[in-house]
């Protein structure tokens, strides 16, 4: 997935350039990052998150990355990890209440395998 079409354009396949663009500059952007993080999403849709930090995009993050990611939240409008549980059985008896696996799943084979993400 291409989640920022002007970076691709000027980085033209330097994904170590890209990744320091987004480290320098597209945390504190709130740029997408993935098929299932959006910042601006995140805040929006979790009115505790943007009481708590605004448009403080890389505490937004962090609050992800080590809350929202193992709670379930919703985070894109591109992958509903609730969803995503609920439309895979299999899934949802492997992984049960592992939120974190249903986003590492996936990234590493369900967009392969053509899996529904919302």
């Amino acid at each position: 997935m291409n989640c920022n079409e002007d970076l691709k354009n000027n980085f033209k396949g330097d994904m170590e350039g890209l990744f320091n663009h987004f480290i320098n500059f597209g945390i504190k952007e709130g740029r997408k990052s993935s098929p299932f993080y959006e910042p601006k999403y995140y805040i929006n849709k979790n009115q505790d998150i943007k009481n708590a930090y605004g448009n403080n995009y890389e505490k937004v993050k962090d609050h992800f990355l080590y809350y929202g990611i193992n709670e379930g939240r919703v985070a894109s409008e591109d992958f509903n990890v609730r969803n995503y549980r609920q439309r895979y059985n299999d899934l949802d008896k492997t992984f049960g209440d592992n939120w974190k696996k249903y986003y590492e799943h996936y990234l590493i084979f369900g967009r392969d395998e053509g899996r529904n993400p919302k």
